[in-house]
């Protein structure tokens, strides 16, 4: 039910969401000046500023850190795998959908319908080009990956939770900012992100995750089987 709720919300973001939101709040678009309901409270290279820094905490180094911490924490090192895991696992996703989907960047030509895909990016040379990886967002699902995991397994309390949330879709927002994502892109790469640190706080390893998956597989098949007998 959550990814098809996803997978609609996605969509309609796509076709009506993603083109009034950009022209609202991302920098680059050619009338942000004029649209840009950020101006209205700082200048643009005060929001610009902002975005820089908040749209750091999407990036590998941020998740290294904090594994680093829990690791030297004799409170916290027993959860240090999971950082780790969570960063993988979404990494590997990210750079998977990206190549597949091959969406353009806003700022190529500000048309959220030019979706590639990666048999007409390697036909046209334009495969492992940035700006054809705007689906979904790197630093978003990196982000909410950690904050899945953290919520899910590590013991804290619920106003840092609240927090930790916070920047999470701080770090998506200023994405848009910047020019980077569409709507769209932020909103699955927050979802898939959860969705894995979620996954990986419920297991305290990867291979339990592959276990369970394992079970659930022989169980149906074996429960098909018993149905067929019958």
């Amino acid at each position: 039910m959550i990814f098809l709720l996803t997978f609609i919300i996605t969509c309609f973001s796509i076709f009506f969401l993603d083109k009034e939101i950009a022209i609202h709040f991302s920098e680059r678009y050619a009338t942000a000046l004029q649209t840009n309901y950020l101006y209205y409270f700082l200048s643009p290279e005060k929001i610009h500023g902002i975005a820089k820094f908040i749209t750091k905490f999407g990036e590998g180094y941020f998740p290294g850190i904090l594994f680093v911490i829990f690791l030297f924490n004799k409170k916290y090192n027993k959860y240090a795998s999971g950082i780790f895991y969570s960063f993988m696992f979404s990494g590997l996703t990210v750079i998977i959908l990206k190549y597949i989907f091959g969406r353009e960047r806003p700022y190529y030509d500000w048309n959220p319908l030019h979706i590639n895909g990666i048999i007409h990016n390697i036909n046209n040379g334009n495969i492992f080009k940035s700006i054809f990886e705007s689906f979904p967002s790197g630093h978003t699902i990196t982000i909410f990956a950690l904050i899945g995991f953290l919520i899910t397994k590590v013991p804290i309390k619920k106003n840092i939770k609240f927090l930790i949330i916070i920047l999470g879709i701080l770090v998506g927002f200023s994405r848009i900012i910047l020019s980077y994502h569409w709507f769209s892109d932020v909103f699955m790469g927050g979802v898939l992100g959860f969705y894995i640190g979620r996954q990986v706080g419920l297991f305290s390893s990867p291979m339990d995750w592959f276990e369970n998956i394992k079970s659930n597989y022989l169980l149906n098949y074996q429960l098909k089987k018993s149905l067929k007998n019958h």
